[in-house]
């Protein structure tokens, strides 16, 4: 008999239980709990939903859907109810490590994503969320970091680090080597540049938007006034849609700017119509999967400095980062376009080689094994 292995995660399907959501959170969960089957152990994935559901994803992974708000109050609701549904001694992992609420899991670990929380918030939710983090952080046996930036704010924010420093584990994120790899590009039918952002869409002000879609929306008329006639493409779930559409109009680009959401496993032939894939986040950023795909893809790719998109991209060896301006941006887009270093010899194979869902599988199994006793 296989023994149990959960996962408590904000969402992986959508909120019905009907399909899988799209996004990198949602494939990282995924693999994980892949991974946890294939090593033997009965996998069950626990997340918010609208209404009770349970799913069978593959023969030991199924999904139970908790109803619960979708806010951050549902983190607590949703702890409350694996303290009384399920087998509390068994191992947990939560993925984001705020979900890690419960009074009486003990067997747990946490993956950070991001620092979310270290923006421009007022000074009490930025004092609520340092206490938090320090008490999850004691509590859990380990935390899986997906960049460099949470590390160092733990130690640059928190105190009695010898207690918990050795709890945190560094493994970046990861593309799938035998999805994500260089492709024959659609024919050309005009000039066009074709730039590829593949982020969220969520509804925020398009001239704030996280991920960085104003930012790029204005390089690209950057580009435009350079004579660079360029094809957006946004790919990804959210209700900028409409926002994006009426820029597209106001700048006469409505033929040249695509936004469509993609299933997960749809995105290698996305990635090769593109010329170059942008990650221009302008708050907070972990090591995005859709920068590692981009460039393991063999696109030239760009990313902005934030947060741990510099842990796996170096300027001008594997790829290119700007800083978070217009002209920055599209100063970078054209560079990566002329020098196209992921493909000069050798680079590649470097990239696929340190970057590979092989290396994260060993890695974040081997941290799992240590600190949940596996």
């Amino acid at each position: 008999m296989r023994p149990p292995l959960n996962l408590a995660v904000l969402w992986m399907m959508k909120l019905d239980g009907s399909d899988l959501l799209t996004g990198g959170l949602e494939r990282y969960c995924r693999d994980l709990a892949l991974l946890a089957a294939d090593r033997g152990y009965d996998v069950t994935v626990y997340q918010k939903a609208q209404r009770a559901f349970e799913v069978e994803l593959t023969d030991h992974v199924k999904v139970v859907g908790v109803p619960c708000s979708l806010r951050f109050r549902g983190n607590w609701e949703l702890s409350a109810w694996l303290d009384r549904n399920t087998d509390t001694n068994a191992p947990f992992v939560f993925v984001s490590e705020e979900i890690a609420l419960s009074k009486k899991i003990k067997r747990a670990a946490g993956v950070n994503c991001c620092v979310w929380w270290d923006g421009d918030f007022p000074w009490w939710k930025r004092w609520a969320n340092k206490r938090l983090q320090y008490k999850l952080l004691t509590k859990l046996r380990g935390v899986i970091c997906c960049d460099n930036s949470y590390i160092n704010w733990c130690h640059a924010e928190l105190p009695n680090r010898a207690q918990w420093d050795h709890k945190l584990y560094y493994i970046p994120n990861y593309a799938d080597l035998d999805v994500f790899k260089p492709a024959p590009s659609p024919a050309r039918t005009d000039d066009c540049l074709t730039i590829l952002f593949p982020r969220r869409l969520p509804a925020e002000p398009l001239e704030r938007h996280g991920k960085g879609a104003g930012l790029l929306l204005k390089a690209a008329q950057v580009l435009e006034k350079r004579s660079v006639r360029t094809r957006l493409l946004f790919v990804g779930r959210g209700e900028l849609k409409g926002p994006i559409k009426e820029w597209a109009v106001e700048n006469n680009m409505s033929d040249r700017v695509e936004v469509f959401e993609a299933p997960m496993d749809g995105m290698p032939a996305v990635y090769a119509r593109a010329d170059v894939v942008v990650v221009p986040s302008i708050e907070h950023e972990a090591t995005a999967l859709s920068a590692l795909e981009g460039m393991l893809s063999g696109k030239p790719t760009v990313v902005s400095h934030i947060g741990g998109l510099g842990n796996i991209v170096i300027d001008g060896l594997n790829g290119h980062v700007c800083d978070l301006s217009p002209e920055s941006l599209a100063d970078a887009i054209q560079t990566a376009v002329k020098t196209q270093c992921v493909q000069k010899p050798g680079m590649l194979e470097a990239c696929r080689e340190s970057l590979g869902k092989p290396r994260w599988e060993r890695k974040v199994w081997s941290a799992l094994q240590h600190c949940l006793a596996l």
